[in-house]
């Protein structure tokens, strides 16, 4: 009898347990939109996840990733000092309508105090199921998901920007910079920053493309990527809305702060 009731006890909790799982990879709360402008006009404060789901239709901070605040009508990013990655900056996926094709365009802007010797992560877009965090390794031997972001860097009196991608031909533990190409813009001024991903024509075909703009002028284009081998992974799935210190760089010696505003994103080329 108490073997029985064990075993009615333990189909029961796995059918609750694949139940959970279910319903947390396939439900999104909110909406999910193909095209968007964010203006985040907010009143000065906290940015709140009730305002992010209303901006970007869903998403929701994890913990200590939401350092995240209104400031004249700007999102305002706050990098904690003594903190890189976790517990400092501000990082969050939404789900997109998935495509072959999107285009995201922001203005940013990083103080004229901004530490030198900072680096870390600048937003993009999810593939597939995803890649990112350390998990080359997943990417390449999964083919069925990665990422395209931007890498920042802090100099003396200006920023650059490079590169960040997770994809099925990548080398190593962390993202690469395809094309090795990088471009500079300076500190202290509003930059508008523009990000088109093509997925690849076919699960094996390598012309997926990145090209970015900065103020208009176009300043990376790399072709001939790989970025899945899985069909049904060839999708443009989720925006990466995350820029925290992190990966290499300096520890931020005090609180530093970056702006952005006008966040948009559409499928193609034209926003």
């Amino acid at each position: 009898m108490a073997m029985n009731l064990f075993r009615v006890c333990l189909f029961l909790g796995l059918i609750n347990s694949s139940f959970s799982v279910l319903f947390a990879q396939d439900s999104i709360v909110g909406n999910v939109y193909d095209h968007r402008t964010v203006n985040f006009n907010h009143p000065n404060g906290a940015y709140t996840n009730e305002m992010l789901q209303k901006d970007f239709g869903n998403g929701h901070y994890p913990e200590g990733r939401g350092f995240a605040s209104i400031l004249d009508s700007a999102y305002k990013i706050t990098f904690i000092k003594g903190q890189k990655v976790s517990n400092t900056g501000a990082a969050v996926q939404m789900a997109i309508k998935p495509a072959d094709q999107y285009t995201i365009q922001y203005r940013i802007k990083y103080p004229s105090n901004f530490q030198k010797g900072l680096h870390g992560k600048q937003f993009g877009l999810e593939i597939g199921v995803g890649y990112d965090g350390g998990r080359g390794a997943q990417a390449r031997a999964n083919g069925d998901g990665g990422s395209v972001r931007l890498q920042f860097d802090s100099h003396e009196t200006d920023m650059s920007n490079q590169l960040y991608v997770y994809y099925s031909k990548m080398s190593g533990k962390y993202g690469n910079n395809p094309g090795n190409q990088k471009f500079f813009f300076k500190k202290g001024e509003w930059n508008t920053i523009k990000m088109t991903v093509t997925m690849q024509s076919s699960a094996n075909a390598a012309d997926g493309r990145v090209e970015v703009w900065c103020n208009g002028e176009k300043k990376i284009d790399v072709g001939n990527l790989l970025f899945v081998r899985v069909e049904s992974a060839r999708k443009i799935t989720r925006l990466s809305f995350e820029s925290f210190p992190g990966g290499g760089g300096e520890i931020p010696a005090y609180d530093n702060f970056l702006y952005v505003d006008d966040f948009q994103w559409a499928q193609g080329k034209e926003l």
